[in-house]
């Protein structure tokens, strides 16, 4: 994201959070790792809202009313893990601000002292506005964030007594989501070890089965293979129907196609969509998809392209030697 690209008004308090850190007469690298740090976290928190509002397209109510100063400064300060001025500038509160709430920032970055202050503070560990479990904004809760980049210590601390309540166990199917999204093994086992003892197993099968799909979307192999270790189907399609290796193959990854054709995927394209129960058959409006080996060759994945022809030719001789 490009300076510019942000509105006035936002440039002006972080130039004013910048002020009060270092007092009067700033260190213009001060003001420059201000400026970066508050791209980075809109960036970050690039939500549906949150940019519109900050460009001028649209007026949401929650963020004008509560984008003031020292929200915005708040905000920063726990994104940059200056606990130092979040003390001073803390007023009891987690308000929104453009740059999101103070206690998703520290979340996200990984700040688990002020992550902590807030919590005793009496932030809500749960994004209350929090709705759509499939809506993978990041901006959106803090556990999310901390699992898309890896933090497990704070998962787990979302994940314990008395934080984990039923707001947390609404935002965990996310968080697992979002772990596959950004390729975090060790955060993405964490959040399935926790959902496999409290949640029925179906509702297990159908949120791993899913994430395989994030994961594949996003060529994540280690999460991947994760995913596939705890049971993921890896003949699971979303309802296109396109399959977990087309979206690999799309992605050009290939050692997200080996895994899955280790564990059994199909390379054909599929005209069912898969979803580990009885496979429907895909209506007549559904565009029919190209299979993973035409994709990656489209786009001259020649790593994918060789992987899956090198499968292919196993199959064959495999088939001759039964024959």
């Amino acid at each position: 994201m490009q300076l510019l690209d942000l509105p006035l008004d936002v440039f002006k308090n972080i130039i004013l959070f910048t002020v009060q850190d270092q007092g009067l007469h700033p260190d213009p690298k001060e003001v420059e790792k201000a400026e970066f740090n508050a791209c980075l976290c809109v960036a970050v928190n690039a939500s549906s809202t949150v940019l519109p509002v900050l460009w001028g397209q649209e007026k949401d109510e929650k963020t004008q009313l509560e984008g003031g100063t020292w929200e915005n400064c708040l905000a920063i300060a726990s994104w940059m893990g200056n606990l130092t001025l979040v003390e001073s500038l803390n007023r009891g509160t987690d308000p929104y601000s453009f740059f999101g709430r103070p206690s998703w920032a520290a979340a996200a970055q990984g700040h688990l002292d002020i992550l902590q202050f807030f919590l005793k503070q009496g932030a809500l560990p749960y994004e209350p506005n929090f709705t759509h479990i499939t809506d993978l904004e990041l901006g959106e809760t803090p556990i999310g964030a901390a699992a898309y980049m890896g933090h497990d210590s704070i998962v787990k601390l979302y994940l314990q007594p008395p934080y984990f309540g039923p707001g947390v166990q609404e935002e965990e199917a996310k968080a697992i989501f979002v772990a596959a999204q950004g390729n975090q093994p060790q955060t993405l086992q964490t959040l399935l070890e926790h959902y496999t003892q409290n949640r029925p197993h179906p509702d297990f099968l159908a949120i791993i089965d899913a994430a395989l799909l994030w994961s594949c979307r996003r060529g994540s192999p280690d999460a991947t293979r994760v995913l596939l270790e705890y049971g993921a189907h890896p003949n699971e399609t979303d309802k296109s129907p396109r399959s977990c290796l087309q979206h690999a193959a799309i992605a050009g990854d290939a050692a997200t196609v080996k895994l899955l054709l280790d564990a059994g995927a199909s390379i054909e394209a599929s005209r069912y969509i898969n979803k580990r129960t009885i496979p429907r058959l895909n209506e007549t409006w559904r565009k029919k998809y190209r299979d993973a080996l035409t994709e990656a060759k489209r786009r001259n994945y020649l790593a994918v392209v060789r992987v899956i022809e090198e499968k292919q030719r196993e199959i064959a001789e495999t088939k001759t030697a039964e024959e």
